[in-house]
């Protein structure tokens, strides 16, 4: 059953962190992600995020229980403001039933309308469902940039040559 129509999303506060946390290990730690996320970590990048002056975070609950966040930064740019989104997940029962899109929407609508951003950008897997869904709302790839790392081990690469 479908509860979206009960979908209330509205702005992250601190106390929120702990509950996006676990709902973050949840998400990612399973396929197509695979990545061996502990709490304890994904607490730690979440707060990370939360306690920047530029950090806007989008929470999607039903039933007072979290079931997606989208969070990003706001930063500066030459002609206005740019929002690069940092995180982005949905609960694994509530995927593919439209509440990625719509705290998508809330998220890019309100650093649109407070912060003036103009553009908004973000890094994922090539070929993968999270692109697929990303191109569907709008992002494009860039034909001019590209991802260089620094100082891992190795590169975190999933299907494919590194």
């Amino acid at each position: 059953m479908d509860t979206a129509n009960q979908l209330e999303i509205r702005d992250i506060v601190p106390s929120d962190l702990g509950a996006l946390a676990s709902m973050f290990v949840e998400c990612f730690s399973k396929a197509p992600w695979s990545e061996p996320w502990t709490l304890e970590a994904a607490t730690n990048r979440l707060h990370l995020f939360a306690s920047t002056p530029t950090f806007r975070g989008a929470i999607a609950t039903e039933a007072g229980q979290a079931v997606a966040m989208a969070m990003g930064q706001v930063e500066g740019w030459l002609d206005g403001n740019l929002c690069l989104l940092q995180e982005m997940c949905v609960s694994p029962s509530r995927q593919r039933l439209g509440v990625g899109a719509k705290i998508l929407g809330y998220l890019l609508d309100r650093v649109a309308s407070t912060d003036q951003v103009r553009s908004s950008y973000l890094l994922t897997d090539a070929s993968s469902r999270a692109e697929s869904f990303y191109l569907q709302r709008g992002f494009r790839r860039s034909d001019a940039k590209i991802v260089l790392g620094c100082g891992l081990k190795q590169w975190p690469v999933r299907g494919g040559a590194a």
